[in-house]
């Protein structure tokens, strides 16, 4: 969901946030590509923190300790790599692609045991919501266009509404897409919002 935003609609989104004070134009810039170059590995990061006490509750502590020694050594081959022509965001881009690199082990190395602790609905019901933030990304995309041709973003105040506009039509395609791929805390959730709605009871 964070990458969805800070991908989409990133142009309204640094405007708002970064663009005040001693901040100019070029610092906006490089905070906002820093910032999504860490996006990149936001979900590997979370998902190893799932997967890590998984191992550790199932007594396999060898294999996080491979995944953490190839990430770190990915994080150094490709910050010696990317900082010469990326600067501070190919760092970030290497700390990012070190997260995946300890996800990739983690999965492949205990696909069994994983599953036999229920990970396999957990990535499955991750897929949809990845989807359905997909599609929140395109519409919110299409509404980041449209607003910067329509009203601009050159004061903090429209960059502000633009997002509050984004949320609230990205976060309704968020969870109807999600009540429609049948995940089952966005469709319990649609349908108290829609009896809050109609009035009706139990």
């Amino acid at each position: 969901f964070k990458f969805v935003i800070e991908g989409k609609i990133q142009k309204m989104l640094k405007h708002a946030i970064y663009r005040y004070g001693s901040f100019t134009h070029h610092d906006v810039f490089m905070t906002a590509s820093a910032l999504k170059s860490y996006s990149v590995g936001l979900v590997a990061y979370a998902l190893v923190k799932v997967f890590v006490p998984a191992y550790y509750a199932l007594g396999k502590t060898r294999i996080p300790v491979i995944g953490t020694t190839v990430a770190i050594t990915t994080n150094l081959i490709f910050c010696s790599w990317l900082i010469e022509s990326d600067g501070h965001s190919g760092l970030a881009m290497a700390t990012s692609l070190a997260a995946l690199a300890n996800l990739g082990i983690l999965v492949l190395c205990g696909q069994g045991r994983l599953w036999q602790l229920g990970i396999r609905d957990i990535i499955i019901a991750l897929a949809k919501m990845s989807t359905a933030c997909a599609i929140m990304g395109f519409v919110g995309l299409r509404i980041q266009d449209w607003w910067i041709l329509k009203f601009g973003i050159d004061k903090s105040l429209t960059s502000i509404l633009g997002i509050v506009v984004f949320l609230i039509i990205g976060g309704l395609v968020y969870f109807c897409s999600c009540g429609l791929f049948g995940v089952s805390d966005a469709r319990s959730l649609l349908k108290k919002v829609f009896k809050k709605m109609t009035g009706k009871s139990r």
